[in-house]
């Protein structure tokens, strides 16, 4: 992101007439809400795969594995009880009501992550425009 991008998109969007000059502090301002702009987009696009960063697809594999983990546990739960009679073992339907439980509520700690990680890119934001 260049001073001629925010310039461009400044006047495109009617903020900035053409041959206006800013100040420093000006400058500083656009470019912290351009920064800001920029990584709500890298955001929202996020869930398109050709835009996910290694973090996106860390956080995807790691959903994965816990998916399957959760089928598993369900799986061995049944293979380790003392009357098997006393419910059938689970099957996929009961896997994926399962699996789509874990979608249903973050827990804090969730929140706290994904909030952390909000917190560590706007940091980085403002670091690189200081």
């Amino acid at each position: 992101m260049t001073r001629n991008n925010i310039v461009k998109w400044a006047q495109d969007a009617g903020v900035m007439p053409p041959g206006c000059d800013a100040t420093e502090d000006q400058w500083q301002s656009l470019e912290l809400f351009t920064a800001l702009v920029l990584t709500a987009e890298r955001q929202r696009q996020a869930h398109g795969a050709a835009y996910w960063t290694a973090y996106e697809y860390d956080v995807a594999a790691e959903e994965r594995e816990e998916c399957a983990k959760l089928c598993f546990q369900m799986w061995n739960k049944w293979l380790d009880s003392e009357d098997k009679s006393d419910f059938r073992p689970p099957d996929a339907e009961d896997c994926a009501a399962a699996i789509r439980a874990r979608g249903v509520a973050m827990t804090q700690d969730e929140k706290d992550v994904l909030q952390n990680a909000l917190d560590e890119d706007m940091v980085e934001i403002r670091g690189r425009i200081s």
